[in-house]
């Protein structure tokens, strides 16, 4: 359990900004290393993980040469609002020894963070996570601020797919569309369209998905629809799957029955047009990650310092 001199002010506040937070329902990510100079100038960490619909946050000491052996902290983790106010915090106490780590496995709720109160949590869809660091109660030292932000990756791409001529596609015909990414390690996406026979109800569309050879690990979210005349959806499909050099393609089999498509060729079929909306969310792991700026605030005193002066 935390110590009781966690009313004192902290000596060392670190607020870790998480762009594209929604990608951590996915990947997880860990915070550059930072220096706390008041604890011996020791170097820890900061990561998120989720399970299921869990958020799980963990704290963990370098091993580097810096510092005692062992070291005993208070601290204190919390997720802010735009305000800076804490909307979840948890506390405790831990003798840290180099490489040492702690979490709180159940911090808060995937439910509540990106969906029930994402406004709160969430704005603009960054996560602010504040850790503070407290430590012996006989101590005084300049207490630190420190900033720091990561950069999750997400690429988002909405685009009509027109397949002129589709009347005339035989089995065998193949119809391509390549989309640009600018996903770092991702650097296309190329769609293919071909027509597969199936059984007595005839052809059917089928749709391949190829992420190429030199795609770095990554999670793709991807919806089809098939629009009308004016537009209107009138069937969907949508899958999620992990992409890497290894793993490159996902197929959208049976979408459509080219005879559906003929019957109602006036509504589905404008000029002899099959047209397709593409929507794709792809994620990656952290882009960038930075510390942005430490602060130095006015020496902190400690309630029993604070008694003998006065």
């Amino acid at each position: 359990m935390a110590s009781n001199n966690l009313q004192e002010k902290a000596v060392f506040t670190f607020i870790w900004a998480i762009e594209n937070s929604s990608v951590l329902s996915i990947y997880g990510a860990r915070s550059p290393a930072f220096t706390v100079d008041s604890l011996a100038e020791t170097r820890w960490e900061l990561s998120i993980s989720t399970f299921s619909d869990i958020i799980a946050c963990y704290i963990f000491r370098k091993p580097a040469m810096n510092g005692p052996d062992s070291i005993d902290v208070d601290f204190e983790l919390s997720f802010l609002n735009s305000a800076g106010l804490p909307l979840v915090r948890k506390r405790d106490n831990k003798q840290f020894k180099k490489g040492d780590n702690f979490h709180f496995i159940d911090f808060a709720r995937m439910e509540d963070v990106f969906k029930r109160e994402r406004n709160e949590y969430t704005p603009k869809d960054i996560l602010t996570v504040r850790c503070q660091i407290w430590g012996k109660a006989d101590e005084m030292s300049k207490a630190d601020l420190c900033f720091a932000r990561t950069h999750m990756g997400m690429d988002r791409r909405y685009f009509i797919w027109p397949i002129k001529e589709f009347g005339s596609l035989q089995e065998g015909d193949k119809r391509t569309h390549i989309v640009k990414s600018v996903t770092k390690g991702l650097k296309r996406v190329k769609l293919i369209l071909f027509l597969c026979q199936s059984g007595q109800d005839g052809e059917n569309i089928h749709i391949t998905i190829d992420t190429g050879r030199s795609a770095a690990e990554c999670w793709i979210d991807c919806r089809i629809s098939l629009l009308d005349i004016e537009g209107k959806v009138v069937h969907n499909r949508r899958k999620g799957w992990l992409s890497s050099s290894e793993d490159r393609f996902s197929e959208f089999q049976q979408f459509y029955l080219k005879n559906d498509l003929l019957e109602d060729k006036v509504t589905l079929l404008p000029n002899d047009t099959l047209n397709l909306r593409c929507e794709f969310t792809v994620y990656t792991k952290s882009v960038w990650s930075q510390i942005e700026g430490q602060k130095k605030k006015k020496a902190v005193w400690t309630r029993r310092e604070r008694n003998a002066s006065q």
